[in-house]
């Protein structure tokens, strides 16, 4: 609303919305339905924000921060390194200057889209984009049609679960 307001009053100025995910909203993670049906249904959240305040000059993004936080401190993996001029791959702050970018009128085209962020790079994600189709005009498919057609929809892609692809650090 107060967005709204300030645009129909014609008061300019950067309005962003940046939004936090994880990996397992992106990549679905076993042991973690519910926690992955949140942050997934973050990615819906932030494009529907898009698409109701877009016309209102807002941007809306997400990010899936690869930091450590108090919850994983203690894991091997995410343990900040011993030597303390090295540079530490999961330190929080390796996150902010993109969050910040975000922000900044050099990025008020960027909405809708979501980043994995951490260490030294970005990653930009395309999580909900269709690969291929079944199209008839003017009738119904049947389960036969769909059986026999069925190398259409998997092409190019194995129709099993698709692999936890998450980008690594270089």
């Amino acid at each position: 609303v107060f967005w709204r307001e300030q645009s129909k009053a014609g008061i300019e100025g950067p309005r962003r919305l940046v939004h936090t995910t994880s990996e397992s909203g992106l990549f679905g993670s076993a042991g973690q339905t519910n926690y992955g049906a949140a942050k997934g249904g973050i990615l819906s959240m932030s494009l529907a924000f898009g698409r109701e305040l877009g016309k209102y000059g807002v941007t809306t993004n997400v990010i899936a921060p690869r930091a450590r936080t108090a919850m994983t401190a203690n894991t091997a993996s995410m343990r900040a390194p011993e030597d303390p001029d090295a540079f530490d791959v999961y330190a929080p702050d390796n996150v902010s200057p993109f969050v910040v970018w975000l922000c900044t009128d050099d990025a008020a085209d960027v909405t809708g889209q979501t980043f994995i962020v951490g260490g030294s790079g970005v990653w930009r994600m395309r999580p909900f984009s269709h690969l291929a189709s079944l199209e008839l005009t003017g009738r119904r498919l049947t389960v036969a049609e769909i059986t026999s057609r069925r190398d259409e929809l998997f092409a190019e892609v194995d129709p099993s679960m698709p692999a936890f692809e998450a980008p690594k650090f270089g």
